[in-house]
């Protein structure tokens, strides 16, 4: 793609995950922002597990970014069996930015990373 020109989310132009570094140890949020850039990133999965060991996820699009790499993306805890109650149902999804890896194949729209995160209330 010519530099300058945007690339469509659900494009299937896709630059080359070669080059991607193997170790994102002390990479923070601009590094990583650069990254999603870079490799042209559509959605982010944050990931977290439940209470019964079930892996669970919020995807957010590339206009949410900063905030979820800012760790300011919440969720409603009571839809997660076993987390909290309705009334405690306000969750906090902080990203872990060392684990943010491209997933290897693309979904229907687009390319997707993904971050492990911690849960607050």
């Amino acid at each position: 793609m010519p530099p300058g020109q945007q690339r469509h989310a659900g494009s299937t132009e896709r630059p080359s995950l070669e080059g991607f570094p193997a170790d994102l140890g002390g990479a923070g949020k601009s590094e990583l922002l650069e990254l999603a850039h870079r490799f042209s990133v559509d959605f982010i999965r944050l990931q977290f597990t439940d209470i019964l060991g079930v892996n669970k996820n919020v995807e957010v699009p590339r206009s949410q970014f900063e905030k979820a790499l800012d760790g300011e993306i919440m969720f409603d805890g009571s839809s997660i069996e076993g987390f909290v109650r309705i009334e405690e149902s306000d969750m906090l999804l902080k990203p872990d930015l060392h684990t943010f890896r491209i997933l290897p194949y693309d979904d229907e729209g687009g390319r997707v990373a993904r971050l492990l995160c911690d849960i607050y209330t």
